[in-house]
């Protein structure tokens, strides 16, 4: 899987944007467009006072939540991460999911369908909120019916009493059919064939296949499982 990314780090702004008395309500950086409603303002925290770096803040007066909104560029993109000060957060993504981060953290998102927005919820009235070195881009999914084939392949090259390698074999193909046909939407049909290859493997772990082996064959599965899911 590859991931190709644009970041915005918020260090050594020229001029030195916004003080907390500013009343600018959105400005755009690489891109990404960062802004508040009437009711909040935006600025900039000089570096040292909460991070090392300058960050990006929403302020709200009189109100409980602190929101900060952020518009990506145009068509969304599938990647995004920022690190968290202050405050919790809630994101919501134009695709409709949350991710909750606790402060200070670092927050990474990959999605299937491109996020053209989203909003980073800081509620609780905690007063201020900051993000830093926010990132976007691309994310690219591995090709699974490769990634399946190489299995198939590792299986095929282990010294397996032939029983054992038939019975996976078996497995694999079954979920070879549906993560190498013409319809994604058949990927993750595959997971319950995978699964039982797992369950078999963890069964012969030690036995009939070697331990690094069996460790080695379930977290190639685990991995193709945990896309298609």
């Amino acid at each position: 899987m590859t991931t190709s990314t644009v970041t915005e780090d918020f260090e050594g702004l020229t001029p030195q944007l916004f003080s907390d008395y500013g009343e600018a309500k959105s400005i755009t950086l690489s891109g990404v467009t960062f802004g508040v409603d009437a009711s909040r303002r935006l600025f900039f925290i000089q570096a040292g006072q909460y991070a090392p770096t300058q960050v990006i803040s929403a302020q709200q007066s009189g109100t409980s939540d602190e929101i900060l909104n952020v518009t990506l560029p145009a068509g969304g993109v599938t990647s995004i991460s920022f690190d968290v000060f202050i405050c919790p957060v809630v994101v919501t993504l134009s695709t409709g999911e949350q991710f909750a981060a606790s402060a200070p953290s670092f927050l990474g998102i990959t999605s299937t369908v491109p996020i053209t927005h989203l909003e980073i919820n800081a509620n609780g009235g905690c007063g201020t909120q900051a993000v830093d070195n926010f990132a976007y881009g691309d994310f690219t999914p591995p090709d699974l019916c490769a990634s399946l084939q190489a299995l198939q392949g590792r299986v095929s090259d282990l010294p397996l009493n032939p029983g054992v390698a038939n019975s996976l074999q078996a497995k694999l193909r079954a979920a070879g059919r549906d993560l190498c046909d013409a319809d994604p939407s058949n990927d993750s049909h595959a997971a319950n064939n995978l699964s039982a290859f797992l369950h078999e493997v963890s069964a012969q772990a030690g036995k009939k296949i070697s331990l690094p082996d069996a460790v080695s064959l379930s977290t190639d599965a685990q991995i193709i499982i945990d896309l298609v899911q």
